[in-house]
């Protein structure tokens, strides 16, 4: 297992309008969810939950916080 994850935020508005902050800290900006899961699921991200399931990380690795 890799030593360093590559992490990206997701965060959908009251609007439906979403955002994610990628690990190189750029914001990308989408007109809803649907389509922020989708640039997410192009450039390889995955939820952590499918991956702790499938033992490709540990079960106790926990996703790090933002204020």
């Amino acid at each position: 297992m890799p030593d360093r994850y590559l992490w990206a935020r997701l965060t959908v508005y009251d609007d439906g309008a979403a955002d994610v902050l990628d690990c190189d800290g750029r914001t990308h900006k989408f007109g809803d969810e649907t389509a922020a899961r989708a640039w997410l699921h192009e450039d390889e991200y995955s939820l952590l939950e499918h991956l702790t399931a499938d033992g490709e990380v540990p079960s106790d690795l926990q996703a790090p916080v933002w204020a």
